[in-house]
């Protein structure tokens, strides 16, 4: 039998999104149904500190077959983005705490059946930052202070990394805005630790690559290649500003040419 406080979380989600969806890809989906897809990956994710705190998943990628998920789009382009609200009062009401913002991603797959629903969790990084203390880089090549640290484009665009993060992606939310289509909403994030520079990638459908190399997590050096569809950047430590853009100045950009 499921606990009282997940049927909380799951009546929750059913009524923050039933209003958009009860008519929604002809009957095939119900509110219901994807509320109960949802809390069962949320539950299924919960991860704990140390101090026995649940933290639920920030990712939430939902596989359903083209034609549903047509339909559904069709009817709610926004869907996306209510269900990110739904999960974050949905977590708050369960008093469960959330490493980032939620991000909920669609996916298609002709191997589902119709009125199917796969909900694959994920946290954008690892909890061991909120559970022990921030580990240190010692015994690593260190780059120097990074007090003057850029991304910069091929077209020697500049983004200052002076914010302890810097998010990328498609979202305008983002620090800085990616058009391009094969770019996640919330693709990546710069982090300031001791003094150093480290890119996750937030779970994202394309990756991020350092040098050629997918990667998870990299400390940042000096010259590094950081590659997300459509563009490069480059990570750089100098004394002089280059033609330098703020993170939260930066429009949406497409495509490098």
């Amino acid at each position: 039998m499921m606990p009282d406080f997940l049927s909380r979380i799951e009546n929750r989600l059913q009524t923050l999104v039933e209003g958009g969806l009860e008519r929604l890809a002809g009957g095939r989906v119900s509110a219901a149904s994807l509320a109960a897809a949802i809390t069962r990956a949320m539950e299924t994710s919960l991860q704990r500190d140390r101090a026995d705190r649940p933290w639920a998943a920030d990712v939430y990628k939902i596989r359903m077959h083209p034609e549903d998920l047509q339909a559904l789009q069709q009817e709610d382009p926004d869907l996306e983005a209510k269900l990110e609200q739904a999960v974050l009062q949905a977590t708050r009401d369960g008093g469960y705490s959330l490493l980032a913002a939620p991000c909920v991603d669609f996916e298609t797959d002709e191997e589902l059946k119709h009125n199917k629903i796969d909900v694959q969790p994920n946290h954008s990084r690892p909890l061991l930052d909120h559970t022990q203390q921030m580990p240190t880089l010692q015994g690593k090549e260190l780059p120097k202070h990074a007090e003057r640290a850029y991304l910069v484009r091929a077209d020697g665009r500049a983004y200052a990394l002076d914010r302890e993060i810097i998010n990328i992606g498609r979202l305008p939310d983002n620090h800085i805005i990616l058009s391009d289509p094969r770019v996640s909403r919330r693709h990546a994030q710069v982090r300031l630790r001791e003094g150093c520079h480290l890119i996750f990638d937030m779970s994202s459908l394309a990756g991020t690559q350092v040098n050629g190399q997918p990667i998870m997590e990299h400390l940042l050096q000096h010259g590094d290649v950081i590659t997300l569809p459509g563009m490069h950047f480059e990570y750089r430590i100098q004394e002089t500003s280059p033609s330098e853009t703020s993170p939260s100045q930066t429009e949406p950009n497409g495509t490098e040419t």
